[in-house]
């Protein structure tokens, strides 16, 4: 899913995981995010890629990440200066180690 220049400060109604529970790729591009969303603690992303890029407002720091989205395993982030404490390259990749699957 490739989501673009959101508008809203709150996720959609419909991006939670129960309502998207295939989903194995998710693409936010620009807008006005500042979270990923209301969901129970308990509910999990099935999202294996996580791309993440010009988003400003988006707050989250990378436990609440991995928390959220246990089957990561390719996070990229660019130009979102509120993600804070994620183990990136400089290019802004972060790829699961090996010993961790």
């Amino acid at each position: 899913m490739d989501l673009h220049c959101y508008p809203q400060m709150t996720a959609p109604s419909w991006l939670i995981p129960d309502k998207l529970a295939e989903l194995k790729k998710l693409y936010i591009r620009g807008g006005e995010l500042q979270n990923l969303g209301q969901f129970k603690k308990n509910d999990k992303w099935k999202v294996e890629i996580l791309r993440l890029k010009f988003l400003s407002n988006l707050k989250m720091d990378w436990s609440e990440i991995r928390a959220s989205f246990p089957d990561l395993f390719y996070l990229e982030k660019f130009n979102c200066p509120k993600l804070s404490l994620f183990p990136c390259d400089e290019n802004g990749l972060w790829l699961k180690p090996l010993n961790d699957q």
